[in-house]
């Protein structure tokens, strides 16, 4: 008990000199893992991590899940439990878009992934949560996450901004297939150009549009535009 009134008095001490107020901390959150999580707090605590990864709440708890938690780091004040933070469960509706991406990627993104098997993760977890959305109404990222169910363009949409929060540089790839319009899309992996096409492993319920060259897209897609905008999210 004294142990952790110390370590109370420590972290409150270290950010009360740094100008915050301990009351004005961010809420701490139960991530997907489990694990509660202070993305303030941590990037008070440690400098040193905010210096390499920079102040995002995914990038803060990634460093936590890869790294910070084997070397002892402190990720909420002790004493905050996931049993403790439990509240209403929000609706995924109810999330804004930024919030439905990091969850994403922290449901299906580990530590230790290279870009190719997060494409490969973000494929399959979107195959696994989306439908096609046979009324046609829903095509942005947001209707895909939210509502589990979009046109080819939502899921076009979706990987795209997904992967590029991930820092891998995607293209949002526009043209026809199968006689209409149609979205895929198209990954740079240090300069080896692979294509996705998200909508047609889900509806064929294969791997056959996962990862595949230029030519290998091209015998049943007709490029028609690339659209580059936007990598960086």
């Amino acid at each position: 008990m004294k142990k952790i009134r110390l370590l109370l008095i420590t972290i409150a001490t270290v950010v009360l000199s740094l100008g915050f107020s301990i009351s004005a901390m961010a809420a701490p959150k139960v991530m997907p893992d489990g694990n509660v999580f202070d993305a303030e707090l941590y990037a008070v605590l440690y400098p040193d991590v905010v210096a390499a990864v920079g102040t995002d709440e995914a990038a803060l708890y990634y460093h936590y899940a890869a790294f910070g938690k084997k070397e002892g780091r402190i990720a909420a004040m002790p004493g905050v439990t996931a049993e403790s933070l439990k509240a209403p469960k929000k609706e995924k509706w109810q999330y804004t878009e930024a919030e439905l991406i990091d969850q994403v990627i922290a449901a299906c993104i580990t530590p230790g992934m290279n870009p190719l098997d997060m494409a490969r993760a973000v494929n399959k977890y979107l195959c696994d949560n989306t439908t096609y959305d046979n009324t046609a109404t829903r095509y942005s990222t947001f209707d895909t996450l939210a509502y589990g169910t979009a046109i080819c363009q939502g899921y076009a949409n979706a990987f795209w901004k997904i992967m590029n929060k991930l820092g891998v540089p995607t293209d949002y790839v526009s043209g026809y297939a199968n006689g209409g319009r149609h979205a895929w899309n198209r990954c740079n992996f240090g300069g080896v150009y692979l294509y996705t096409d998200v909508t047609w492993n889900d509806s064929l319920h294969t791997d056959k549009y996962l990862l595949i060259t230029a030519e290998q897209m091209e015998r049943d897609h007709q490029t028609m535009e690339i659209n580059r905008k936007n990598r960086v999210m």
